[in-house]
């Protein structure tokens, strides 16, 4: 494209260049290519596409555990769209936030911000984005201890994903659905379900997803007492581990094998 000097289209490949290095778990690869883009963008006077560039940056920062600067720019694109009326990056930067309050335990804001880009999302009648809100709004209620809303809204968000043939999310709401269960003490619900899930991630492009369905049966163990099962989890966690820039996972991980050594050696 280069020698025809097709802006939009070079704009549109470096973000697709950059988005399959952040499958490759190439961060900062991905996060060059995205500020080439952005430059790009900025140069040619492509107001909306700096915008977007800004939000696919914020996200790559999200990834990678930077959330205050990720918080940050996500709050700025936010109020650029708006002031472009792109009504649909601006939707996807309140359920981006929402997800990183979720992991930062904000769940009133994370709930709020999640309504706001569901019904974005119905208005604008994108369904799998709709589900993904609506996903986020269940985890908010569990982390508030509504667990019974939860399962609800989990098993509507579910069905939105089957309407929408997506393969991924479905077995993915199984592992939420298993978290739910485990905090309310309902052990073999759980279990099954994780490994219903486990079975579909294990082989898939998303090892971060397998790691947490170990972590998950880790603690299973580890409440049951099978404490030698709990610890293969933990080692099953650490090999996909291996080669991820994944802090959070990383810092569950091995806070969790002290607590199995830990009650191990009781």
């Amino acid at each position: 494209l280069l020698p025809f000097g097709d802006s939009e289209g070079i704009a549109a490949v470096l973000s697709n260049i950059a988005l399959c290095l952040i499958m490759l778990n190439d961060f900062p690869r991905a996060l060059e290519t995205y500020q080439r883009a952005r430059g790009h963008c900025e140069q040619h006077g492509m107001h909306m596409l700096v915008a977007q560039a800004d939000y696919n940056i914020a996200y790559l920062y999200y990834l990678r555990g930077e959330y205050s600067r990720a918080i940050e720019m996500l709050r700025d694109t936010r109020e650029v769209c708006k002031k472009f009326g792109d009504q649909y990056h601006s939707a996807l930067c309140d359920l981006d936030q929402s997800e990183m309050y979720l992991e930062l335990c904000l769940s009133s804001e994370a709930a709020e911000l999640a309504e706001a880009a569901y019904a974005s999302f119905q208005r604008l009648g994108m369904g799998y984005e709709a589900a993904k809100a609506l996903t986020n709004t269940a985890i908010a209620c569990s982390q508030q201890g509504k667990s019974f809303r939860a399962l609800e809204l989990f098993a509507q968000a579910k069905a939105k994903f089957v309407q929408e043939k997506n393969q991924v999310w479905p077995s993915l709401l199984d592992l939420y659905q298993a978290l739910v269960l485990y905090e309310e003490g309902r052990m073999f619900e759980a279990r099954r379900l994780c490994l219903a899930a486990l079975e579909f991630f294990r082989n898939s492009t998303l090892p971060t997803k397998a790691v947490l369905c170990h972590l998950l049966l880790a603690r299973l163990g580890l409440r049951s007492g099978d404490f030698a099962a709990a610890g293969r989890e933990c080692g099953n966690a650490l090999e996909k581990l291996a080669g991820l820039e994944a802090p959070l996972l990383s810092y569950q991980l091995h806070f969790l094998k002290g607590q199995v050594q830990e009650a191990g050696e009781e």
